[in-house]
Formats: structure tokens, C-alpha cells, sequence
């Protein structure tokens, strides 16, 4: 086993992370998108690579 095996078991399923999704956005006040929303912004807009 190499290491990119031993990242892949490490990774949790795309079920695992759909429903922390899903638990995160149903905690998460709605204001908190437009904050989320420009900090994506910001981050593209200052992005160097």
C-alpha cells in the first residue's frame, strides 16, 4: 500500500460528507450566506495562482 491508498481510505465517503452538509447548512443562520459569498469573492479576487 503507497501513500496515495493510505489518503484515499483516510478520505470519509460522499455519503459522509453529504450529510454533514446537509446538518452544517441546517445550523447555519441564512444571513451567514452573504458573508460566506464575499469571502468566496474576496478570496478569487485576491488569488494569485
Amino acid at each position: 500500500m503507497d501513500m496515495k491508498d493510505k489518503a484515499k481510505d483516510a478520505l470519509p465517503s460522499d455519503d459522509t460528507v453529504e450529510k454533514a452538509s446537509e446538518k452544517v447548512q441546517d445550523a447555519t443562520p441564512i444571513e451567514a450566506d452573504k458573508h460566506v459569498a464575499k469571502a468566496e469573492q474576496w478570496a478569487k479576487d485576491h488569488n494569485e495562482d
